[in-house]
C-alpha cells in the first residue's frame, strides 16, 4: 500500500494523501483518485468510477474486478504503467 502512495505521490505532485473512513485515499482538490483497503488476502484497489474500471477492462483481465474496484495480491510487483494510466484517466473522468 504504502509503495502505491508513494508512487502516485511522486507521479502526481498535485495529489495529496489522506486518511479517510479509516482508509488512505488520494485526491486532487476535492476528486477522489483512488482509495485502499488492505484485506486478508487481497488489497483492495477503488477507483471511484466504474467508467474508469470499464475502460481498463482489458488492462485488468486477471484481477478480480468490482463495478468501481479491483483486487490486487498482497505480493503485488507494482504495475506502474497501469497504476499511472489510471490515475491519469480517473482525473479526467468526471465522478
Amino acid at each position: 500500500m504504502k509503495s502505491i502512495l508513494t508512487f502516485v505521490a511522486a507521479q502526481f505532485p498535485d495529489t495529496e494523501v489522506i486518511v479517510t473512513w479509516n482508509k488512505p485515499h488520494v485526491k486532487l482538490g476535492s476528486l477522489y483518485l483512488l482509495g485502499m483497503e488492505a484485506c486478508k488476502n487481497h488489497l483492495f484497489v477503488h477507483s471511484f468510477n466504474p467508467r474508469l474500471i470499464d475502460a481498463f477492462t482489458r488492462r485488468l483481465r486477471g484481477y478480480v474486478c468490482g463495478k468501481r474496484s479491483f483486487h490486487i495480491a498482497l505480493a503485488w510487483k507494482l504495475d506502474a504503467d497501469l497504476l499511472r494510466d489510471m490515475v491519469s484517466t480517473r482525473t479526467s473522468v468526471s465522478p
